[in-house]
């Protein structure tokens, strides 16, 4: 009888630590990878994700990307389907809009080529060149990225007003610009002196040359990283506006101390503060734009999920 007992409990205690299969029963659940986290969510509402199928990805890395139009590593511009099921017609939900130019970046739905030409694309509207918009040959260089027209103050618009002086049968026309831009990894605002005939008869303008007179540092890489990307920095205030780097996203908003959190009296301070959400997950992302987040296995979303939603749930 004891035999017996002894045997019973034995029995007992192996059905509860291997379960009624015989396998081992492991109470602590793996945790799912940043990917799988994603994926549960796909088609669900609770984020826009998106894995479109291209097989130039399994080539190419992205290196930028925008609404409607992705830069891959081949220096190609694709059209690209994101938040549909539609296919194009070569059953791909990208395309390249331009086999023959080779383009440098994307910035704000602008296509800048490796010649510095300025072209624009909308599946709507087509692949079109565009007349202007051009970047000044003074800012078209291989350490100058993302370059985009500001705007002066009232005092500078004083200091860098238009002038011009007859010369014969033409007027020669002095003019400023003023502009932002990435260069060797830090932003920059710098002023373009440009100079350039106005022909009477005709009305034709011709450039005659482009002149940096001005340039100062906005955001360095000391403090913010190897900077890639920027979105709306001139009204910081009024919209979102962020910071890409090799040391992640940045978002404008409150820098938070003690006393601005404790006093109403007293207002945070405004400036670009690190976004750490996604810390834990920073070996799945290859990259981080001011508009979308790629993982490794290019997967696609939203920056403003990161702040809609929890990703650790």
């Amino acid at each position: 009888m004891k035999k017996t007992l002894t045997f019973m409990f034995i029995l007992l205690s192996v059905l509860c630590l291997t379960g009624c299969g015989g396998h081992v029963v492991n109470n602590e659940e793996k945790e799912k990878t940043f990917e799988e986290k994603l994926e549960s969510k796909m088609n669900v509402g609770s984020i826009e994700v998106y894995k479109i199928k291209c097989d130039d990805l399994n080539q190419y890395d992205i290196l930028d990307i925008e609404y409607q139009t992705m830069l891959l590593s081949n220096g190609k511009v694709y059209s690209i389907l994101l938040d549909t099921n539609k296919y194009y017609s070569n059953d791909q939900q990208c395309k390249p809009v331009s086999d023959d130019i080779k383009f440098k970046y994307i910035s704000y739905r602008r296509l800048i080529s490796d010649d510095n030409k300025p072209y624009f694309y909308s599946d709507s509207e087509g692949f079109n060149k565009l007349e202007y918009d051009k970047v000044p040959d003074v800012l078209f260089k291989d350490n100058i990225i993302k370059v985009e027209s500001s705007s002066f103050t009232d005092e500078e618009q004083k200091k860098y007003d238009y002038s011009s002086v007859d010369v014969g049968d033409k007027c020669l026309g002095t003019s400023y610009y003023p502009y932002i831009y990435i260069k060797d990894g830090s932003i920059y605002r710098g002023i373009v002196k440009n100079k350039h005939y106005h022909y009477y008869s005709s009305g034709k303008e011709v450039n005659i040359s482009d002149e940096l007179v001005d340039e100062k540092v906005l955001y360095s890489k000391e403090k913010y990283g190897n900077i890639t990307d920027y979105k709306r920095l001139q009204e910081p205030d009024i919209w979102e506006s962020y910071i890409a780097s090799d040391k992640g996203l940045f978002k404008y908003s409150d820098v938070e101390t003690e006393e601005c959190k404790k006093y109403e009296d007293i207002k945070c301070e405004r400036d670009f503060v690190r976004v750490d959400k996604l810390d834990k997950y920073k070996d799945e992302i290859k990259l981080i734009t001011t508009d979308y987040i790629v993982t490794n296995n290019n997967y696609i979303f939203s920056v403003h999920d990161i702040f809609n939603y929890n990703f650790d749930e």
